[in-house]
């Protein structure tokens, strides 16, 4: 297959997998709103805005110097080599993400004492397991990346927000849990999504 050929299919799967993620987030927003009060939504996005500040533990740009990495050693047919930075990336992302959750979850009771805000140690808690999960999305995200399987790329997005969209129904429009329930539904979602994605993961790690 020629490279432009691959790159025009790439770019097919990657623009129809955005825009159907696009619009099933669009649908998540309106459902969230339709849930909880101008409050609640805002007590959650101050929660949300911790992650990125905390997701620096998780050095966000090693992603792509892996993947490059791996498609070099890919195009060699270094196997091996490709294997053990794989491992090694994997290893790495999950010492950090439990450093990270550790002090955002045992640092959560500071956060909500200086916040006036008892309820701010709870969510942080919960939200803090989003670290946990990272490596493990990664990692899928990643070997559909090196392995240039583009339609594995366009949906995960997709299996994820839609994931997300039932995990919404069940916490907020059954259960009635409130900014908790965004929050769990915001972490279980990634989780879930990897879960259903392990049969693409482990075909995709066969091949090399």
């Amino acid at each position: 297959m020629s490279i432009i050929s691959t790159i025009a299919r790439g770019l097919v799967w990657n623009t129809i997998g955005t825009t159907v993620a696009k619009v099933i987030i669009i649908a998540n927003i309106f459902y969230i709103l339709s849930h909880l009060s101008v409050y609640e939504y805002g007590i959650t996005e101050l929660v949300f805005s911790v992650i990125p500040i905390l997701g620096i533990f998780l050095l966000p740009g090693i992603f792509d110097t892996i993947v490059a990495d791996m498609s070099v050693e890919n195009g060699r047919k270094n196997h091996g080599r490709m294997k053990g930075l794989f491992i090694q990336f994997l290893k790495l992302q999950t010492i950090l993400g439990i450093m990270a959750w550790a002090l955002l979850f045992f640092g959560a009771p500071i956060a909500a004492q200086l916040s006036g805000n008892e309820s701010i140690e709870y969510f942080l808690r919960i939200i803090s397991f989003t670290f946990l999960v990272a490596p493990a999305r990664s990692a899928v995200t990643m070997l559909s990346v090196v392995t240039l399987r583009f339609i594995d790329q366009s949906l995960f997005l997709v299996v994820e927000e839609s994931s997300k969209f039932l995990f919404l129904v069940l916490f907020l429009g059954v259960l009635h849990l409130g900014p908790a329930g965004l929050l769990y539904a915001t972490v279980l979602a990634p989780l879930l999504a990897v879960l259903l994605y392990l049969p693409r993961t482990f075909s995709a790690y066969r091949q090399f």
